[in-house]
C-alpha cells in the first residue's frame, strides 16, 4: 500500500508488483503504471475493517466475493462484507 494523498492510497501486489485499478466499467485489473488515476482509492477506516472507494467513481468500492473473485464496482455498496478488508 502506498499513500498518494490524505486518505488516498494505491494498492500494490507482492508477487508481480502491479497495482490494482478499477476501470470506467467498474472492473478490477492490474497495471504496472502507478501514475494512472484508476489506481487511486480512498481508504475508509472502520472500527474493525477498512474499505477502498474508487476516487474516479465514489459510488464504487474495491470488493472480493466469498470465492475470492473481484466484484464489479456497480454491484458494491458501503457496508457489504465484500468491501470490508482487514489490514496490517
Amino acid at each position: 500500500m502506498e499513500s498518494v494523498n490524505t486518505a488516498e492510497v494505491m494498492l500494490r501486489g507482492n508477487a508481480q508488483g502491479n497495482y490494482i485499478a478499477m476501470n470506467t466499467k467498474g472492473e478490477l485489473y492490474s497495471t504496472n503504471s502507478p501514475t494512472h488515476p484508476e489506481c487511486v482509492f480512498k481508504e475508509i477506516f472502520g472500527t474493525k475493517y477498512n474499505s477502498y472507494q474508487s476516487t474516479l467513481n465514489p459510488a464504487w468500492y474495491l470488493a472480493l466475493t466469498k470465492q475470492g473473485e473481484a466484484k464489479s464496482g456497480p454491484k458494491t455498496k458501503p457496508g457489504q462484507r465484500a468491501v470490508s478488508f482487514l489490514t496490517e
